[in-house]
């Protein structure tokens, strides 16, 4: 007898992209599928959109919810299918998605996956492969690829609506963690918009997914591998984000920070940070006078035509530094306040926004 399907899909408020993503549903190769919708009391015309297809679609709920996960917590109650896929109202499969991922699901696979492409804002096209899976702690597999058994739900529970942001990451490495059996297939499932967020919701999904990852890392073989990629990954995306806001804000944050407008600016550290904070400066139009490091290595090579110096240099004149090290700013902060210098005014890249002063200390999370 052939598996049937539950394929659910989330809306709120997508009147743009739905029809898409239900034609992708009706359209595919497998025909023993059972779709749902749940749909949070949309006002742009989702609904209506949605109602169309009313007498093809096999669950309607419209009700308001309290969010994302919560909404898919809805379809997981009332899917009946042996399998169940997740493809949100923004997205869409490729047309022989289910039909791929029932024929993958043997008896000793809880769950396929594969690859998904991605479309950015701009109309740019890139690719999102998930086949690591044993990099889970720090690297999501593609969600909109994911095929699951309801037992595995049943089993191992649904959505954890404690997670604002990334409840589908916490929910899959719960899985790892526990046992399910994974396949990676190699095949493109779906098609998933990237839409732009803003600075401060890309920290809180870097922070929220660190979070998870660490607490599921006492579970993983290799701990001491992955504790620093997770934390690497986190300071990159934080940092990624930073350099790429606007350069207008980057250059008020800074006056901001110093109010010491005869300063010269100077950058603390000579590694990979500094040397990306100096190309930020320089975009922006500002003027870097010095770069300084501990590192009697670095002292007098130059970088973008500035001579590396010994911090010696700031104990006189009047001084803006930007600390931009990955670790150890407490150290060089306090190095600085000892060199008595009333002109002297230092600043932790990227505490020039105060929205990351207590989102970045790390050790504290991965002692926990």
């Amino acid at each position: 007898m052939k598996k049937l399907v539950s394929i659910i899909t989330v809306t709120y408020n997508v009147a743009d992209t739905i029809v898409k993503t239900i034609e992708s549903v009706l359209g595919q190769t497998f025909d023993n599928i059972e779709y749902i919708i749940v749909d949070g009391m949309s006002t742009d015309g989702t609904w209506e959109k949605i109602c169309k297809y009313r007498d093809r679609i096999s669950v309607l709920i419209h009700e308001p919810d309290e969010g994302l996960y919560y909404a898919m917590n809805k379809g997981i109650q009332r899917a009946s299918g042996d399998i169940i896929g997740i493809i949100n109202g923004d997205d869409w499969y490729e047309s022989d998605a289910v039909e791929t991922a029932v024929s993958m699901m043997d008896d000793a696979t809880d769950i396929t996956y594969g690859d998904i492409n991605l479309i950015f804002e701009d109309g740019s096209v890139g690719t999102s492969k998930g086949e690591q899976i044993e990099d889970i702690w720090f690297n999501m597999v593609p969600h909109p690829s994911i095929f699951v058994r309801k037992e595995i739900y049943l089993r191992m529970g649904s959505f954890n609506t404690d997670y604002k942001i990334a409840a589908d990451y916490e929910m899959i490495l719960r899985f790892y963690s526990l046992g399910a059996r994974f396949k990676y297939v190699k095949h493109c499932f779906a098609i998933f918009r990237k839409g732009g967020l803003t600075t401060q919701r890309v920290l809180d999904t870097a922070k929220e997914v660190v979070q998870i990852s660490l607490k599921y890392i006492d579970k993983c073989d290799n701990r001491e591998k992955y504790i620093p990629l997770i934390e690497n990954r986190y300071l990159s995306s934080v940092f990624d984000y930073v350099c790429s806001s606007d350069n207008c804000k980057f250059v008020q944050d800074i006056k901001n920070s110093f109010q010491n407008p005869d300063g010269q600016l100077c950058v603390f550290g000579a590694g990979y940070w500094g040397v990306e904070v100096i190309r930020k400066i320089n975009e922006c139009g500002l003027l870097c006078t010095g770069i300084v490091d501990n590192s009697s290595e670095k002292n007098g090579k130059s970088i973008e035509g500035i001579r590396v110096m010994s911090p010696d240099c700031l104990r006189n004149g009047k001084w803006n530094v930007i600390i931009a090290l990955i670790k150890g700013h407490e150290k060089v902060s306090e190095q600085l306040r000892k060199y008595n210098n009333p002109d002297l005014r230092f600043i932790w890249f990227p505490d020039i926004n105060e929205t990351f002063r207590s989102n970045m200390h790390m050790e504290q999370w991965i002692d926990q």
